[in-house]
């Protein structure tokens, strides 16, 4: 990887708003794939002169991530995601982060290809909760690999299923699931904090559907 990043092509935008000065960035910041980044790797910001390695400073996106400067925030590189192809051919050159990857490439193709077997239904048995009103806690959990939406009730898991990125579609499925379960003793489906970049990912306005469940649910109508 290159010390001097401003030097490669131009990269892809992410799927979202730029503002003028990210823009700005994006036209001199590197662009590399998954496995050519290395987060140990020195960077120089051909802003400001800061230098130092890109971890801990990644921002996720659909399909991508960046790395600002710290300092002035000018983006240094934009990293695309890895397709599975991709990672085994990164491993066959002798890659030894992507090498380790393959043993799990297997698992996650296994569950995505039978995500429905996973998912909460109607059909579901769900455990009985007390109480005339109570929340449930929507929940994120990456186990390495895979990763998972938990619900859960007073630190109980209830259920657990595969995580859609930018799932707020699913979170309104599932919330009527919970809702033909245990009916208007639901008062809210809740994110947690650890949930929302999963959960939202490179829309914010999504927050506006998780709001309108919420609502729904707290004045007893259909949704």
């Amino acid at each position: 990887m290159t010390n001097d990043p401003h030097l490669n092509d131009s990269p892809n935008t992410a799927d979202r708003s730029l503002s003028r000065s990210d823009a700005f960035s994006l036209t001199r910041a590197g662009h590399l794939s998954y496995w050519e980044y290395d987060p140990q790797a020195p960077l120089r910001c051909p802003s400001c002169g800061w230098q130092g390695p890109g971890e801990g400073l990644e921002e996720l996106f659909t399909g991508l991530f960046d790395v600002k400067c710290p300092e002035c925030e000018c983006i240094l590189l934009v990293v695309t995601y890895a397709t599975d192809e991709e990672t085994r051919l990164a491993a066959a050159a002798g890659n030894p982060r992507a090498n380790a990857e393959l043993v799990h490439l297997g698992v996650r193709s296994d569950l995505s290809h039978h995500r429905e077997q996973f998912e909460l239904t109607t059909s579901a048995t769900l455990p009985a909760i007390d109480g005339d009103s109570f929340v449930i806690d929507w929940d994120f959990d990456d186990d390495g690999l895979n990763s998972w939406t938990l619900l859960s009730h007073e630190s109980t898991e209830l259920w657990r299923e595969p995580a859609y990125y930018e799932g707020a579609q699913r979170f309104r499925v599932v919330a009527r699931i919970l809702r033909s379960t245990y009916g208007d003793r639901l008062a809210e489906l809740r994110p947690t904090e650890g949930s929302r970049l999963y959960l939202y990912g490179d829309r914010p306005s999504d927050t506006a559907i998780v709001s309108d469940v919420n609502e729904a649910l707290r004045e007893r109508r259909e949704f």
